[in-house]
């Protein structure tokens, strides 16, 4: 265990403050009408070629990456001493269509206002949880307290977009008095 852990500090060591020499990005999509603009990604990235490897900057880079792309790959590599970088970025989707399966005494337009996420907006899973749970409050409040609600979401083949559908079981409603 010990032999494991300084080893990987080790080669941490040897990544830290190498020059970086290259940095590639490729965008991992079947929809061919999306593209990438590397240019200004490395823009916006504070790893810079040329600049000394630093791990906690390229944290930062990976963070801010991970709030536009669904997911992110990477790979650092040295050769002859420097570093080259790859990154392998998944646009994230796009919501083609929401629909609400066995809701019966609440209208799928009221709980379309309530999730307040329309078709067309990008998919973003803790925003969507975020608001899918102002749906199940929504039922508690009008008094549905055995209602249960799952969603899933469904990737559309060849295009960067998700049909979700969302499944509800209403159950008894109950009254206070």
């Amino acid at each position: 265990f010990l032999l494991v852990g300084s080893f990987s500090l080790q080669s941490q060591d040897h990544y830290e403050k190498s020059p970086i020499a290259r940095i590639d990005i490729f965008l991992e999509t079947q929809d061919p009408n999306i593209e990438v603009d590397k240019k200004t990604i490395l823009s916006k990235m504070q790893t810079k070629i040329g600049d000394p490897f630093s791990q906690l900057v390229f944290d930062g880079d990976l963070k801010m990456l991970s709030k536009k792309y669904d997911r992110i790959l990477h790979d650092e590599k040295i050769v002859n001493g420097k570093i080259y970088i790859t990154l392998r970025l998944w646009p994230k989707p796009i919501i083609r269509n929401i629909d609400w399966i066995g809701n019966k005494k609440v209208k799928s337009s009221k709980l379309q206002s309530e999730l307040d996420i329309a078709s067309g907006s990008t998919f973003n899973r803790p925003t969507f949880n975020e608001h899918f749970n102002k749906v199940k409050e929504y039922y508690i409040k009008k008094g549905f307290f055995e209602a249960q609600i799952i969603y899933q979401v469904r990737p559309v083949k060849g295009k960067n977009q998700v049909d979700i559908e969302i499944d509800v079981k209403e159950g008894k409603s109950g009254n206070i008095q």
